[in-house]
């Protein structure tokens, strides 16, 4: 069985993560409330938090990521873990702790070239506009 770990920094149903880990997945979300307060998240978004997760139809579980996934592998005999990327570094020790996990990035929003530096957010607009509303940003499919 594989397991799809969610975190805050991918809430999109339509996440490459669900298509690669196949549909007998089982998909959770670590509800760790110290992790939430050193992010200083508010309790606005916890709300968003909470509504985006309800509508993936995921496991809400609470505690610290690294136990809990560790439990899991155990209780559901998890042959591999899935989870988004995230560049947060308290993600990243996370996953680091595990051998047999698979990282998906995300369809990028926009086509841009690489090395480009938008001094402001219009100039960047003006060139990602181009793509930002076509299928995959204007990549190939």
């Amino acid at each position: 069985m594989n397991l799809i770990w969610l975190h805050d920094d991918m809430l999109g149903a339509r996440h490459p993560i669900f298509e690669a880990a196949g549909q007998a997945a089982k998909i959770v979300f670590v509800w760790d409330n110290d992790y939430f307060k050193a992010m200083n998240y508010s309790a606005k978004r916890l709300v968003f938090l909470y509504e985006t997760l309800c509508e993936l139809e995921c496991e809400i579980i609470a505690g610290k990521a690294h136990n809990v996934i560790h439990a899991l592998i155990t209780e559901h005999k998890i042959d591999k873990i899935f989870t988004p990327y995230s560049p947060n570094p308290a993600h990243q020790k996370v996953m680091a702790g595990f051998k047999d996990i698979q990282i998906i990035e995300d369809i990028p929003f926009v086509k841009m070239p690489s090395g480009i530096v938008f001094p402001r957010f219009f100039r960047y607009w003006n060139k990602a506009k181009k793509t930002a509303f076509l299928k995959n940003g204007g990549h190939d499919s």
